[in-house]
């Protein structure tokens, strides 16, 4: 058996939206970079790796362990930030290392497009979310009575699903409620 049949063999579940309010208050540490869609792929690696300088100093880590990719929403430019951090259970400063890291909260009452994503392995992890953002802009954000936030634009939140055989992340939509519109 190849790699390639493995891979093939491995069914995945559809990508399905719901809506819910975030199950809980996201508290992170990390860093971020200003930058562009085209940029990102380029800039993701430098993200990370400074993310990777100060990780395992940060303190407080959420139980079980998540770390979460948010991007924030774009400028008139094209611009937005990409912030790379751990979840935490309060902010603390651990060390001299991470005390330029930036701290950022996401309330837990907010309404959000919901999905897991799964993959058949942590390559095909950024193919399968790329389908689940292009689903969520082609199909559930048009169909729906919210608009985005203005601030965040997607959370994706890497648990213990994420490091297993077949990685499963929830990826998170943050809505601001407009009255009256479609339903």
């Amino acid at each position: 058996m190849t790699i390639l049949s493995d891979f093939v063999r491995k069914k995945l579940r559809p990508i399905e939206f719901e809506f819910i309010t975030l199950p809980f208050e996201i508290m992170a540490v990390g860093r971020s970079k200003i930058t562009t869609e085209i940029g990102l792929y380029l800039d993701v690696q430098l993200i990370v790796d400074r993310y990777t300088e100060i990780a395992g100093e940060i303190v407080n880590k959420m139980a079980p362990y998540h770390y979460a990719a948010i991007s924030f929403q774009k400028d008139e430019k094209g611009r937005f930030r990409y912030f790379v951090c751990t979840c935490v259970t309060m902010f603390q400063c651990g060390s001299k290392r991470t005390m330029d890291a930036e701290e950022i909260t996401v309330p837990g009452n907010v309404l959000c497009a919901h999905a897991a994503v799964w993959a058949r392995n942590n390559a095909d992890l950024t193919v399968q979310v790329g389908k689940a953002r292009r689903l969520f802009y082609e199909e559930v954000l048009p169909a729906c009575s919210y608009k985005q936030s203005n601030e965040v634009e997607c959370i994706e939140l890497y648990g213990p699903a994420s490091r297993q055989n077949m990685p499963m992340l929830d990826l998170y939509f943050p809505f601001e409620v407009i009255s009256g519109e479609k339903e």
